[in-house]
């Protein structure tokens, strides 16, 4: 008795040589979709029976019942095999296959031997982590931190090449706020304001951001003040230039402290200012391919055919003029695509930006087929949100939270304390 590392693919393999085998009609065309099951269904279940069926006025069940007569009699020695349902096809491992797999892969090294091969010679980008600079990690960051380094380290140990990219928030209109507080504090106490940065300062940065903030809404004055720095900043000015680079430098240096306690080294950090000077390629591509048009003097894509997105503009350019993140996302597809010839790209970010992930992909499916060039695989590993004890989740530039260093030190020291007892 022999159990495949791969059992899912080796399953949806077997299915489709069913299909054939079972005369079933465009058999070509069916695909299994087998996946990992419910615990009380068994092991994995093939749930693509229904679609296949209900498109060619078929029944789901009896369809079933042809492939599950089609499967090998070697693949009954492993599996129970059974249909629920309408036509699920569920798959349960057998005492004795499972027994076989494990003195097969019975230490790390003949695990990786197996697991080597199944993303061998392929090359990933993990997008994950990406916190805004100028501010402290929180509580809010951790999920997408290690979610995003278990995947990484899983698709290392299957054989793939993988950069991990912390695709940071290091532009934007919070700067022309900030530099504004930071030069109005300057140029009240410069030895207080160097004291402090020199002592605490992702701290004061995040302090400065907020009288900044808050005179920005109170009066229209420091608004206009404020994105003039903008400006001047995104227009390269050296003065606003450095302070933008110090903001991420100490920033950088404050996240990498977490990073270590964790156990993460990320490979590339490319931020949103590295796209910076490549959105206009974004607008001019699809411009000329058709998928962008003006509206509003936005420029934005339509997908009229996608139920949801029909009415809903996937906007690449602002009316005024600036990029977003449509912009830039799509500018960093293109770059993962051109600079590391990568096969497949998965975004480690919460569930609130699904709708944002699926509007993008689409968009460079498009994009990419009209060109006729290859798009990597994209994938949107989503997770839940953190959120306050008011229910709401928490946000990196308003309120108050619990910072990501100071969650870590006090699980330290309570572990230190448990172990210490014992």
């Amino acid at each position: 008795m022999h159990v495949p590392f791969n059992l899912a693919s080796d399953l949806d393999a077997a299915l489709q040589s069913a299909a054939v085998a079972a005369g079933l009609a465009d058999a070509a065309a069916f695909a299994p979709e087998v996946r990992t099951a419910e615990a009380r269904h068994g092991d994995f279940q093939a749930n693509g029976v229904l679609g296949y069926a209900k498109a060619r006025k078929l029944n789901p069940r009896a369809t079933a019942e042809k492939l599950v007569a089609a499967l090998p009699a070697t693949l009954r020695d492993d599996y129970n095999i059974a249909i629920a349902g309408p036509g699920f096809i569920n798959f349960t491992l057998k005492p004795a296959a499972l027994l076989t797999w494990l003195r097969a892969h019975a230490t790390r090294d003949t695990l990786a031997a197996g697991a080597a091969s199944a993303k061998k010679d392929q090359t990933w980008v993990v997008d994950y982590s990406a916190p805004n600079t100028a501010k402290q990690m929180h509580v809010g960051h951790l999920r997408s931190a290690v979610i995003g380094e278990a995947i990484s380290r899983l698709l290392v140990f299957s054989g793939a090449r993988v950069f991990r990219d912390n695709h940071i928030g290091d532009w934007g209109t919070q700067f022309g706020k900030l530099i504004w507080a930071y030069k109005k504090a300057l140029a009240a106490d410069p030895s207080a304001l160097h004291a402090t940065l020199a002592r605490e300062p992702l701290e004061e940065f995040e302090r400065l951001y907020k009288v900044g903030n808050s005179a920005a809404d109170a009066d229209p004055a420091v608004l206009d003040t404020a994105r003039a720095e903008l400006v001047k900043l995104q227009a390269g000015d050296a003065e606003n230039l450095g302070i933008w680079k110090h903001i991420n430098t100490v920033s950088l240096a404050a996240f990498q402290v977490i990073y270590d306690q964790l156990g993460i080294q990320f490979d590339v950090t490319l931020g949103e200012s590295f796209y910076n000077d490549k959105v206009d390629r974004i607008y001019r591509e699809l411009t000329e391919c058709g998928l962008a048009v003006e509206s509003q003097d936005a420029l934005v894509v339509f997908h009229p055919e996608h139920p949801r997105f029909a009415t809903q503009p996937f906007i690449i350019r602002k009316s005024d003029g600036a990029a977003n993140y449509a912009s830039t996302d799509l500018a960093t597809i293109l770059y993962r695509a051109e600079h590391f010839k990568a096969d497949a790209a998965i975004y480690v970010i919460d569930s609130r930006q699904t709708d944002h992930c699926q509007q993008l992909f689409l968009t460079a499916q498009k994009w990419f087929a009209h060109r006729g060039w290859k798009l990597p695989y994209l994938e949107h590993a989503a997770f839940g949100t953190v959120t306050g004890e008011d229910g709401k989740p928490l946000k990196t530039r308003s309120g108050e939270h619990i910072r990501l260093k100071e969650l870590l030190a006090e699980a330290e020291t309570r572990a230190f304390a448990l172990v210490s007892e014992k």
